[in-house]
């Protein structure tokens, strides 16, 4: 499958440049636009969303499954088209943000304005001196993304009745059957790894040097409202979230149920304006546990030599395995609950901060500043919570939106695939799971939960875009 999602990198990569070289016009929008919406909305939902439009309204596509034993390449292509285009179109937009990013921070370098002093043409300035020093941390994602693409397909197989090894997972999981999950985790673990160090060897041979927008407040807007219609939901809606009309099932949008009823005749409106408080609670939790913990693992690993090696080993194992996999195991473990889902994630997203931070403190252990500081006896707690904390400031609140965001997104995947929050619980994803087998008559209740997911993690990805703009001096005058 990872053939077909190749065209999704090939996409991101020119539409990160066209949008860093146009940074501010509306072209630059547009794809900045598109590359949050392709981070901010969760893969089962958009693979629905597709197969009732292309399969089951338009019946250009197969609705599910890989054709019959004897079918040709041909035929197999075709039953691949929706989840690739899923699993291709949303990883793309991870490659458009960081392509974005990079070139972002390689133009402001002396040497671009002295090529375009020189009299040099714009596009030899982006092609050959920008873009050839913007590619190692682009094409870390891309080995990260092409990696991450077998933990996606956990829940694009599940959608489209894929038999892959992400259907054969959960399926494993779900009847606890402890062999095959560790048969499976340790395959998809091992081809993590020489991705990654196919990616790791390509820099090296080739690569040897590293290099006020309105989304922003429609963002923080959105999530502003968002937050206030949780928080006050009683007095939004006069509907009970969990009251049974089983008369009125299934009725569609009208005055007096603005988005219309689920198959219990409850308020689709009213649940989701509750489910809002328990996935932007479960996404806060996350963000604030793995923030923490995180913070301390990258301290201890970047300022001290010793702790290094042994604490990112450890991240790096718990990176190996794919997100969404890892989560599922862990949930096996530790039960269907709210606080399990919690600890799970952050579990998960822990190794994404404590990378970020070990790698500023590097950084910042070796400057003047810190230097001075130990010359004049400072302890080195004081060093580690004063001086190198405040500057760590910027990359963990970017961090942290990201993750806000992710954690709401794999809440509601995890709900999704059953191995999350107990389904009585009316978060996003549960709402979209239980609806899903009346979707075909009642298009309502998956697609209001699933926008409202969409809102949330675009939201705060335009808020934490906006962030590392606003946080980079070398930005901030332009801002």
């Amino acid at each position: 499958m990872l053939v077909f999602q190749k065209y999704g990198h090939g996409m991101g990569l020119p539409c990160g440049i066209v949008s860093a070289v146009f940074r501010g016009r509306w072209i630059d929008q547009v794809f900045t636009g598109v590359a949050m919406l392709g981070a901010s909305v969760p893969s089962f939902w958009f693979g629905l969303i597709l197969m009732q439009i292309f399969a089951v309204r338009l019946g250009w596509l197969p609705v599910a499954g890989y054709g019959d034993p004897g079918v040709g390449l041909l035929e197999r292509a075709i039953h691949l088209v929706l989840p690739s285009t899923v699993l291709g179109v949303l990883n793309s937009a991870l490659i458009i943000r960081f392509t974005r990013a990079s070139m972002l921070d390689v133009l402001g370098d002396d040497y671009i304005r002295t090529a375009r002093a020189t009299g040099l043409g714009e596009m030899r300035v982006v092609l050959k001196h920008a873009l050839r020093n913007a590619l190692i941390p682009v094409l870390t994602v891309v080995g990260l993304t092409a990696a991450l693409l077998l933990g996606g397909a956990v829940v694009t197989e599940t959608v489209f009745g894929l038999p892959g090894i992400g259907n054969l997972v959960v399926s494993a999981v779900l009847r606890r059957d402890y062999p095959v999950i560790q048969g499976a985790l340790l395959t998809i673990a091992a081809m993590y790894v020489m991705l990654n160090l196919v990616i790791d060897l390509v820099m090296w041979l080739f690569l040897r040097k590293l290099f006020r927008r309105r989304l922003v407040l429609i963002g923080a807007v959105v999530l502003g409202l968002q937050i206030l219609t949780a928080v006050f939901a009683s007095l939004v809606s006069r509907h009970d979230p969990m009251e049974l009309k089983v008369l009125e099932r299934l009725h569609p949008p009208s005055a007096a149920n603005w988005m219309g009823t689920d198959e219990f005749g409850r308020d689709v409106f009213a649940r989701i304006i509750h489910g809002g408080r328990y996935s932007l609670a479960i996404g806060l939790a996350v963000v604030t546990l793995s923030g923490l913990g995180g913070l301390v693992l990258g301290l201890l690993a970047g300022y001290f030599n010793r702790l290094d090696g042994p604490i990112m080993r450890l991240v790096d194992a718990m990176m190996s395995f794919p997100d969404i996999l890892l989560a599922i195991a862990l949930m096996a473990i530790l039960g269907a609950a709210a606080s399990n889902v919690v600890l799970a994630l952050a579990m998960v997203y822990t190794p994404r901060v404590a990378r970020v931070v070990r790698a500023s403190t590097l950084v910042l252990r070796e400057l003047l500043f810190v230097e001075a500081a130990r010359a004049l006896g400072v302890s080195t707690r004081r060093i580690l919570s004063v001086h190198i904390f405040r500057n760590l400031t910027s990359p963990l609140l970017v961090q942290a939106t990201f993750i806000f965001a992710y954690a709401i997104l794999a809440e509601a995947s995890l709900s999704f695939l059953g191995v999350g929050v107990p389904p009585e619980l009316p978060t996003w994803g549960t709402m979209i799971a239980t609806g899903q087998q009346f979707s075909h008559e009642a298009f309502w209740v998956v697609v209001f939960p699933g926008i409202a997911i969409v809102l949330a993690a675009l939201s705060l990805q335009m808020v934490g875009d906006g962030l590392r703009d606003m946080l980079d001096p070398r930005l901030r005058k332009a801002l």
